[in-house]
């Protein structure tokens, strides 16, 4: 069975659905191309610095928040175990649980690593956006730098929100 990529509009859906929290440890999880043009916009004002805010690879040295962070797509029901693509199999990961849950079962996956879910003394983040707003911002500032595939999640982006906040 060959794995079709997912769409950039059905990933902010779950992006958005989850409040950019990972499903499994429930950590706030980052939106990397935010961090791309963070790192851009740092070093363009002129900190000289060496700074470890992206790497394409996530690299761990290079991109620490990334390495652990960084929003991915799950399936909880791995693709390789017949789980499909819809939204319902489908929960936004950090990337270091992505990492370690790989093709094992939700549940199995869940006992194994007996979450000990970080509660904060005020209750779960309400307005997180896993730095999209950033990205909107920077993608201003950046227009002309903007990959292709970037500027797809930017019109996505874009829809979802002009159709959420018209629904509020």
């Amino acid at each position: 069975m060959v794995r079709q990529p997912l769409s950039v509009d059905l990933q902010v859906r779950i992006f958005f659905r989850d409040q950019w929290l990972c499903h499994w440890c429930r950590r706030p999880t980052i939106f990397a191309p935010a961090m791309k043009y963070l790192d851009r916009y740092v070093r363009d004002n002129g900190y000289a610095r060496p700074i470890s805010y992206f790497d394409s690879q996530w690299r761990r040295d290079a991109a620490p928040l990334l390495d652990e962070l960084a929003a991915v797509i799950d399936h909880r029901i791995a693709h390789v175990r017949g789980g499909t693509s819809v939204e319902d199999n489908l929960v936004t990961a950090c990337n270091k649980c992505n990492l370690r849950k790989t093709d094992k079962l939700a549940e199995n996956f869940e006992a194994k690593e007996s979450f000990q879910h970080t509660r904060g003394r005020y209750g779960e983040p309400e307005n997180w956006d896993g730095f999209v707003s950033l990205f909107i911002i920077y993608s201003e500032t950046y227009a002309s730098q903007l990959t292709v595939n970037e500027k797809k999640w930017l019109n996505a982006i874009r829809n979802f929100l002009s159709v959420g906040s018209a629904g509020s």
